[in-house]
């Protein structure tokens, strides 16, 4: 029995019961029965009345319950008489406003959340709460040759080799899969929480365009550069055995000279060119490092008396720290004692024979070293090239070492900054 219906009972019979009480002892009295009559009639219309006002909040309940149900958040009601009523009106009516924003809001963001997969050039697989295919967009149907008949199933029972490999990749992983005919795939696994539980979606990228385009630029970057260097070698070279050949038409004591002079050049040259092809082929081979507990107070110490001379006849003032308190890291000495030498000949070179400073900074926490000179610092075009391999700012470079530095320093898992500060020194600095 609802409340509208028990009200209305209770002052129905409330009122019956007055009035046969009413009968019963003024029913001899009939002018006094008669306003007792009117009386209860007026208490029954007043009882109505409130029975209206009472009762209008849980119909307003009710009808705002049916309109909820039905999705429709556009009913709104209308204010009344009843301040009581008109608070809940104007609640229900803002909070059915707020959820009619808030869907259109959900709605939008759905149908560009829609669209923009649907579009995208990568493909997007979504797995339901069971990692079988929920979802896949345009992109991941006809590229990676999935059926239409995949949605449903789980990876691995698809007849598909990409497929299976996905199947065993781990949330919050990103690797690239290589498959037959060269293609190549980046594809990363990551989750989102739906109705409490949490699902997972794959993206698959075709990076085979771009890491052919950049294999190409590399080779051509690395068959110019050794092009470079054989052709003026050997040009150099040719002329100077050419000029040789002639020295049959000059008396024996010319000839001598000529080849005293001229051979030691040819050797010089054949010299350097092989250290240049050593030094190229260190940088493609590059073993891992071995780690060891080394002191890296020590090792600054000792690559800073190696250049200390050098550095003095060029009048350049090279400070470093002397061996001090140890400052341990796990590095290859070897590897890491390279990067320095590296990090003070471009220092070195930056200066080019112009009078300056070059400090060899030990850090404690974290453990690194700064190495900073006060030449004219690193132009501005050229900041995001400094660690590309082969590019070189020099006329001369062969954009050698600071590949080679990158490359050991990314193997050894430390960080790395070649930059020119505001205060105009240059400042490479390593931590670990």
């Amino acid at each position: 029995m609802t409340t509208k219906y028990r009200y209305f009972v209770y002052l129905l019979s409330l009122h019956v019961i007055i009035g046969g009480l009413a009968y019963q002892l003024l029913s001899e009295k009939l002018y006094w029965f008669l306003g007792v009559e009117v009386l209860l009639l007026i208490s029954l219309i007043i009882g109505m009345a409130f029975y209206r006002i009472f009762l209008a909040p849980a119909d307003l309940v009710k009808r705002g319950e049916a309109a909820l149900e039905d999705g429709d958040f556009t009913v709104k009601f209308l204010s009344s008489d009843s301040p009581e009523v008109d608070r809940i009106v104007s609640l229900y009516n803002r909070m059915v406003e707020n959820l009619r924003l808030e869907r259109t809001k959900a709605e939008e963001k759905h149908y560009f959340l829609q669209k923009l997969i649907s579009s995208a050039e990568l493909g997007i697989i979504i797995l339901d709460h069971d990692d079988r295919i929920a979802s896949l967009n345009p992109w991941a149907e006809k590229r990676l040759k999935f059926k239409n008949g995949s949605s449903g199933k789980k990876l691995d029972e698809l007849n598909n080799n990409l497929a299976k490999q996905l199947a065993m990749l781990k949330i919050n992983r990103a690797e690239v899969f290589n498959l037959p005919g060269a293609q190549r795939y980046r594809v990363e696994k990551g989750s989102f929480v739906d109705r409490g539980f949490q699902r997972s979606f794959i993206l698959v990228q075709d990076i085979t365009r771009d890491l052919l385009s950049a294999e190409k630029e590399a080779y051509g970057k690395v068959i110019r550069m050794m092009a470079h260097e054989v052709n003026n070698s050997n040009g150099a070279t040719q002329s100077m055995l050419e000029s040789l050949l002639d020295t049959k038409d000059l008396d024996a004591k010319t000839g001598q000279e000529m080849v005293a002079e001229y051979l030691p050049l040819v050797i010089e040259r054949g010299n350097k060119m092989n250290g240049f092809m050593k030094a190229f082929a260190r940088v493609i081979r590059l073993p891992s490092p071995e780690l060891k507990r080394i002191d890296l107070a020590t090792l600054l110490a000792k690559t800073g008396q190696l250049f200390k001379a050098g550095m003095r006849a060029d009048k350049i003032e090279l400070l470093y720290p002397n061996s001090g308190s140890p400052v341990y890291v796990a590095a290859d000495a070897a590897q890491l004692e390279q990067v320095i030498i590296n990090a003070l000949t471009n220092a070195r070179e930056s200066l080019a024979g112009e009078k300056g400073t070059i400090r060899i900074e030990l850090t404690e926490r974290p453990a690194g070293f700064v190495i900073a000179d006060n030449g004219p610092g690193i132009a501005t075009e050229h900041t995001d090239l400094i660690f590309t391999p082969f590019f070189s700012s020099k006329p001369s470079g062969q954009g050698i070492g600071l590949t080679l530095s990158r490359d050991i320093l990314e193997a050894h898992g430390a960080s790395y900054d070649l930059s020119t500060d505001a205060d105009g020194w240059t400042r490479f600095k390593v931590e670990f």
